[in-house]
């Protein structure tokens, strides 16, 4: 029990470490070596996890909660190479929606099968982990940076900063990666980001934890309950991708950001009530 308390901060911190240096390392490695990464860690975090004592518990999680955090920044890089300025994000957002909250409310309903059926805590990680692997195996074998690489369309003619139909200049274009670093740790942007992005995460990673917790030792529920229970959880997420995605083609500037921290906020505030409720009994 003391374990499973700390897992939702020690994951917030390592996720929102990630979100910090995501920003940067998805811009220096590239889409594909930068989604290798995270499946090939992310796959090691769920093995230690499975495996190990109470520490390596720790270790494996914090080890997944930073890879995790950086599948946003290789994704967007891989989405940005396939697809126009202008259709990215709502393309983005059904991609990730679908894979990340379909896919896990799939693999969530998986192992609360596996749970029922006495499987044991250790085989749903386990399961976790060779999905990872085999997904970055795919990637290291399939997948390309942008469609120019396997001929799927001719690579755009040089267009200057600001002309109709380019995409905006990124700040790391020409930037070493001790400028990028340090551009990051001056911003006050990214902090901000980093804050709220820790913050859902503990909303989240709280919710995800307690709440089958909860489930089984207040109301009663069996082990394959509690973990459908958090299927609700990435059904929202899989709303609020697509949500996401549609508002960032229809924003531009400061709305993408007003969007992003309004959708941040609805997590937060069903976190507030979530706390609320329990304390009203």
């Amino acid at each position: 029990p003391m374990v499973v308390s700390v897992l939702p901060g020690v994951g917030a911190i390592f996720y929102a470490a990630g979100k910090l240096s995501q920003i940067f390392v998805s811009h220096f490695l590239g889409a594909t070596h930068g989604l290798f990464g995270v499946m090939l860690f992310g796959g090691l975090g769920m093995l230690l996890f499975a495996l190990g004592d109470s520490a390596m518990l720790v270790i494996g999680w914090s080890v997944a909660q930073f890879a995790a955090a950086h599948t946003w920044g290789a994704c967007t890089r891989l989405s940005a190479g396939w697809v126009d300025h202008a259709h990215h994000g709502r393309v983005f957002g059904v991609v990730f929606g679908v894979a990340g909250g379909g896919s896990s409310s799939v693999l969530l309903l998986v192992y609360s099968l596996m749970l029922d059926a006495g499987v044991g805590w250790r085989g749903p990680p386990l399961l976790s982990a060779g999905l990872f692997f085999t997904v970055a195996a795919i990637t290291a074998t399939a997948v390309r940076d942008a469609a120019t690489e396997v001929g799927f369309r001719a690579p755009l003619p040089a267009r200057p900063a600001g002309a109709e139909g380019a995409p905006p200049p990124h700040p790391l274009d020409d930037a070493t990666l001790r400028a990028a670093v340090s551009s990051c740790a001056k911003s006050g942007r990214a902090w901000l980001t980093v804050l709220a992005c820790g913050g859902y995460a503990v909303a989240w990673g709280g919710s995800l934890t307690y709440g089958p917790l909860y489930a089984v030792a207040q109301l009663g529920a069996s082990e394959g309950d509690a973990a459908r229970l958090t299927i609700a959880g990435t059904l929202g997420a899989l709303c609020g991708a697509l949500a996401g995605g549609f508002l960032r083609d229809a924003a531009r500037g400061r709305g993408v950001f007003a969007c992003a921290l309004a959708i941040k906020s609805v997590g937060l505030a069903a976190a507030v009530l979530w706390l609320a409720l329990d304390g009203g009994g």
